[in-house]
């Protein structure tokens, strides 16, 4: 019997709910241990954007990169809408 701990210094989850689930695996691939916690979690936040993570990250444009405004995107429309 031992103990496994891990630490994630930051996830980046976008507003929702999450259940949790941690397997262990033995390095032959047998299954060591699976543990649910009941209920999960929920993340607030007042960020708007879409999916699941943000994880960190920058945005670096060399000189030749012109960025596309969303005022110069042209209209995407839905075929029968």
């Amino acid at each position: 019997q031992g103990r496994v701990q891990v630490t994630f210094d930051r996830l980046g989850l976008l507003p929702g709910h999450y259940d949790v689930e941690v397997t262990a695996l033995a390095p032959d691939g047998a299954l060591l241990a699976t543990l649910r916690a009941p209920g999960g979690f929920t993340v607030c936040s007042q960020i708007t954007e879409e999916g699941v993570v943000r994880p960190p990250h920058r945005w670096e444009l060399s000189a030749a990169v012109t960025p596309v405004l969303e005022e110069d995107r042209p209209e995407q429309r839905v075929q029968g809408a």
